[in-house]
């Protein structure tokens, strides 16, 4: 039996319908839903990545790839997070050129392409920890 009242809202506020705080509420929606894809896609390669065999010698059969700067380990992480060159300009407070030296310095050492590719196998190879609550 319904009093009329709105069980599903549990006393919060109504969410704005238009405008301004509209639009702000739909790209946040929209944010949570990639960091949700992001972490499920983490998660995921993470998972299929075989275990590392410490005392293989075939572990050592390939060679290693130069080391990421912790400026490009920063870059990388907000491009796995989704971020475009821009908001990665804003969030790190440099320049969207710097970012692209940055993301082309990432590409050679992945040796990569695409900020996708390099995104996979950042995952894959656990080069970064996406925390799906961090910055």
């Amino acid at each position: 039996m319904s009093d009329g009242a709105d069980d599903g809202a549990g006393g919060e506020e109504e969410e704005p319908s238009g405008g301004i705080l509209g639009a702000i509420e739909s790209l946040r929606r929209s944010a949570e839903m990639q960091l949700a894809a992001f972490d499920s896609l983490a998660r995921s390669l993470k998972a299929e990545a075989p275990a590392a065999d410490v005392e293989s010698p075939s572990a050592t059969a390939e060679p290693e790839r130069a080391a990421l700067t912790d400026r490009e380990s920063q870059v990388l992480t907000l491009v796995v997070r989704g971020c475009s060159n821009r908001q990665i300009a804003r969030s790190l407070g440099i320049s969207d050129h710097t970012v692209r030296t940055h993301l082309q310095s990432v590409f050679r050492k992945l040796e990569v392409s695409h900020r996708t590719e390099a995104a996979v196998v950042a995952l894959r190879e656990g080069l970064i920890d996406v925390d799906p609550l961090g910055p």
